[in-house]
């Protein structure tokens, strides 16, 4: 399998629909505060939901231009997702709000790594390139 093969599978694999799903688990979060009410997680929530966008924005923008600093913001964007994960789950007491949450936490994982398993397969085909043209 191909270097670009091999990347785009992980994009499938890891990160295209993790990302996805990750983003609704926070939803349905977001949704059942609001229907109770609950402004502290909602805020949480949101926060959550704010910072995975934003990571997710910076995986996209590394994906399209290999750059290594996008990279790099997207690495740091998934710290503070991290960080408002656990603020939010500081928070959690219903059965179906942990288990988003859980199933949220489970993808995010998988997610990151993704990302740098995509990272390790780019520099891999740049090294080549580099070295093949030299």
């Amino acid at each position: 399998m191909s270097l670009f093969e091999q990347r785009n599978q992980v994009v499938q694999n890891d990160l295209d629909g993790n990302g996805a799903e990750m983003r609704k688990s926070i939803t349905k979060i977001m949704d059942r505060s609001a229907s109770i009410r609950d402004t502290d997680l909602l805020h949480k929530s949101s926060k959550l939901q704010e910072a995975l966008l934003l990571g997710r924005l910076y995986v996209s923008k590394f994906l399209i231009n290999n750059s290594v600093e996008e990279n790099q913001r997207s690495l740091d964007e998934f710290e503070e997702v991290a960080i408002e994960a656990q603020n939010l789950k500081s928070l959690l007491t219903n059965a179906q709000d942990i288990a988003a949450f859980n199933d949220f936490a489970r993808r995010s994982e998988v997610y990151v790594e993704g990302i740098k398993k995509v990272q390790e397969i780019i520099i891999s085909r740049n090294n080549l390139t580099e070295n093949s043209l030299n």
